[in-house]
């Protein structure tokens, strides 16, 4: 089991551009994380990762996940850019694959992935 993180491994103790009462930006295992670890040895997550794109068999069945290694870097205007390595792709064997996003919009996702459904 994998995990692909777009951001890179927070820091162990609160940074100091992170003051309280902000949310700690903390590195920190959720329980499904924990139990990961227990089985397989090591976090499941892989940071600063960006899936590139999903691979299958004949059939539709996913067989694979290309991937490739980034680095977040500020653009000319000031906004945050994401930067693909070159050199960092990788294919991940894979049977199945759940997309979790968080607190962004699924949306443009489903439109495409689904072609619009979602």
């Amino acid at each position: 089991m994998t995990q692909f993180e777009l951001l890179d491994r927070p820091p162990n103790a609160r940074a100091a551009d992170n003051p309280w009462p902000q949310w700690a930006k903390v590195y920190k295992l959720d329980y499904g994380q924990k139990e990961a670890k227990a089985i397989f040895g090591d976090d499941p997550r892989q940071y600063k990762v960006k899936t590139k794109a999903f691979m299958g068999d004949e059939q539709g069945r996913v067989t694979a996940v290309k991937t490739v290694n980034i680095s977040w870097e500020i653009n000319r205007d000031g906004s945050w850019g994401i930067y693909e390595l070159p050199g960092t792709e990788r294919v991940w064997a894979a049977d199945l694959v759940l997309i979790a996003i968080g607190f962004k919009s699924g949306k443009p996702v489903a439109e495409g992935v689904w072609g619009g459904a979602g």
